[in-house]
């Protein structure tokens, strides 16, 4: 077996997996707060492992869906293996943890639709509705998930670097590694606290 990941794909398997062990050793445990989705735009969350293909493809899309759309889009990122709970509750109990504190802000249909979600990403949708009184939080699921929501905007859908993103899968050797700098919302929030 290892002979066959020396050959042909050895090279990025190792690259790959010495990345995975340099982010596994500088782990986030504490996802960054949230803050208020300013009134008309829709912020696209995606939360997963700082090492994965399909959080790579995820987070690239909505890096592009929000440098197209600035004004209607922005992006919140939390990258972590899941150190002390931080994802999926401690030692992958159920309670506590991003996940459930994220689907806690769902609506029923979708808590319902998502409860057994425990994959990598988990991306949803936050915007403001003033009748709603204040966030409405849209859960959407994994990368297939949220690739099949920008399916459905067909102003998004238009471009065609967002609809390749969205339409094929993810590359491993292209996708794994990822820009993981933080999300549009968190770069206005920590400007504004400077």
């Amino acid at each position: 077996m290892s002979r066959l990941l020396l050959r042909g794909g050895g090279a990025t398997f190792a690259v790959a997996a010495g990345a995975c062990a340099y982010l596994y050793a500088t782990d986030a445990k504490e996802a960054p707060p949230r803050m208020p989705v300013p009134d008309g735009k829709k912020r696209i969350c995606v939360v997963g492992w700082p090492a994965s293909p399909h959080v790579g493809r995820a987070v690239k899309l909505a890096r592009e869906i929000t440098e197209q759309h600035p004004e209607e889009y922005e992006t919140w990122f939390f990258f972590s293996f899941g150190g002390n709970g931080c994802l999926r509750g401690e030692k992958g109990d159920g309670k506590g943890g991003l996940y459930l504190d994220v689907k806690s802000e769902m609506s029923q249909e979708d808590q319902q639709r998502l409860f057994a979600h425990k994959s990598v990403p988990f991306c949803w949708i936050e915007s403001t509705k003033k009748e709603a009184g204040g966030v409405v939080t849209r859960g959407l699921g994994g990368r297939d998930n949220f690739c099949e929501w920008v399916n459905s905007m067909p102003q998004l859908m238009s471009n065609p670097v967002i609809r390749e993103m969205a339409t094929t899968a993810p590359v491993f050797q292209e996708d794994v590694l990822f820009d993981r700098s933080p999300g549009t919302a968190q770069m206005q929030n920590a400007k504004a606290n400077e």
